[in-house]
């Protein structure tokens, strides 16, 4: 344990298994609005252009909400007195994405390691679809995550691919002590 992380317990703590190979949200996609087969123009004479979600992100995201939907409805609310979703205040996510081990780094004999996942997608993507998917559900707002980790893991061979999310409640006790200015 590093001298800067905090031995008190956290006030709740939410673990959700979201299975299938791990997505990144995907670049936002434009095009001019269109009425009538022309483009609507706008003030100052330019066409009306609307930002859209790639399919394949979008998609992804009602996958992983539905997972986590599942766990709330499940696990949470029949035994949690008190218990309210979403989450209002600080809140740390733990994010683990752990995805399929390529066919050409399998072992003939015994099995291949978890090894770090070095290549695309980028870490702050992944954080973003989870964030995003988990905004209404779990909390009421992405901003309301100040203790993001993320880990990209290939996994060793024959386990299965997934992410796995971990949610605490945070209070001001958690801020670790001692930070220097302006870190």
């Amino acid at each position: 344990m590093a001298e800067w992380e905090t031995t008190a317990p956290a006030a709740l703590t939410i673990d959700i298994h979201i299975p299938g190979e791990p997505h990144a949200q995907g670049r936002a996609r434009h095009s001019p609005l269109m009425r009538g087969g022309t483009p609507v123009i706008g003030r100052g004479g330019r066409p009306v252009v609307i930002t859209y979600d790639p399919t394949e992100s979008r998609s992804w995201k009602a996958y992983a909400k539905e997972c986590i939907r599942q766990v709330i409805v499940n696990h949470w609310l029949p035994s949690a007195a008190g218990f309210c979703v979403p989450l209002e205040g600080p809140l740390s996510l733990s994010v683990l994405a752990l995805f399929t081990m390529p066919a050409g780094r399998f072992l003939k004999r015994g099995v291949g390691p978890r090894a770090w996942k070095t290549g695309k997608p980028d870490t702050d993507n992944i954080l973003k679809a989870v964030k995003d998917a988990a905004s209404g559900l779990l909390w009421l707002d992405d901003k309301q995550v100040v203790n993001p980790q993320v880990w990209k893991v290939v996994g060793a061979q024959g386990e299965a691919p997934g992410i796995w999310l971990r949610v605490r409640t945070l209070t001001d006790a958690d801020i670790p002590p001692g930070l220097p200015p302006g870190f």
